[in-house]
């Protein structure tokens, strides 16, 4: 009798483990992928990893390219690795170093917060503001483009600063001349003498050299 009782728990443990078996082999191998989980895809970004858009399957553990479940793939496939290309903003001075000081410069990445530090010497990193030129008149002298820095005050010729400007006005412009015939006085009214007259700033001139009457 205990001999019998032994068999039976026997096939029954037998029987278990083969349940076992073919539940995890249809798990593994013949998953219907029901519950397919979407991954979404991140992008890289200069200091961490992104991901493609993938699936998982939580029933049978793996991992697939598409919904369908019929491309199996490893985790490491779905990896996009950082660029390590950062969004660097532009060179900023410290509070109180310019020109005249020199100092440290330093930028900041714009995604990780990464910074970098560069140290300036005297008469360099200008603030400097863009002057548009001003044409010459007849009357007025004009001024020619130029970048000025708020600080040391001089005027450059680009915004480089390696060429100082000592002048920057520009020499009086031409007049604009038109001949006014001569008007012969009569017995009631005056004439005029032939002369030349500027539109630019009104005055009368004796010749085409602009001479003054």
């Amino acid at each position: 009798m205990k001999k019998s009782f032994s068999v039976m728990v026997a096939i029954v443990l037998i029987a278990s483990m083969s349940l076992l078996a073919f539940a995890a082999c249809v798990t593994v191998d013949e998953c219907r992928h029901s519950a397919m989980q979407c991954i979404d895809a991140v992008d890289a970004t200069c200091v961490e990893n992104g991901n493609i858009e993938y699936w998982y399957c939580p029933d049978c553990g793996k991992y697939y390219s598409d919904e369908m479940g019929e491309h199996a793939i490893s985790i490491d496939d779905t990896v996009i690795a950082a660029t390590g290309e950062h969004d660097w903003g532009e060179w900023v001075a410290g509070e109180g170093e310019n020109c005249e000081t020199g100092g440290t410069l330093r930028r900041t990445c714009s995604i990780c917060g990464s910074a970098e530090n560069q140290s300036f010497p005297v008469g360099t990193h200008h603030r400097l503001e863009y002057v548009e030129g001003v044409p010459s008149t007849c009357i007025e002298s004009g001024s020619m483009a130029h970048w000025h820095c708020e600080v040391c005050g001089n005027n450059y010729a680009d915004q480089s600063a390696k060429e100082i400007l000592e002048e920057i006005s520009l020499s009086l412009g031409a007049h604009k001349l038109e001949y006014i015939e001569e008007v012969p006085s009569t017995c009631i009214e005056f004439g005029s003498k032939e002369y030349w007259h500027c539109d630019v700033c009104g005055k009368n001139y004796v010749d085409q050299y602009a001479s003054y009457l």
